[in-house]
């Protein structure tokens, strides 16, 4: 999946361990009732928690960037 995200020029969505159970079951309902909104909505909420964390790194590191200029 990530792949193809990427590809498209995408972020990669972050499936952690603990969503393992979710992810599964949302493949099996996509595959044997054609029915994507699981999947679509584990997808969107991942993505935008690995979105968040993201932008709170580029956060710290700008932050830490503008404090070692400062103590220069």
């Amino acid at each position: 999946m990530n792949l193809l995200l990427v590809r498209d020029g995408y972020r990669p969505v972050a499936v952690r361990p603990e969503d393992r159970s979710e992810y599964l079951d949302a493949l099996e309902t996509a595959s044997n009732q054609g029915d994507l909104r699981p999947f679509q909505l584990l997808m969107h909420r991942r993505l935008a928690e690995t979105l968040a964390q993201y932008v709170q790194v580029l956060r710290e590191t700008h932050e830490n960037q503008q404090g070692l200029e400062q103590g220069q």
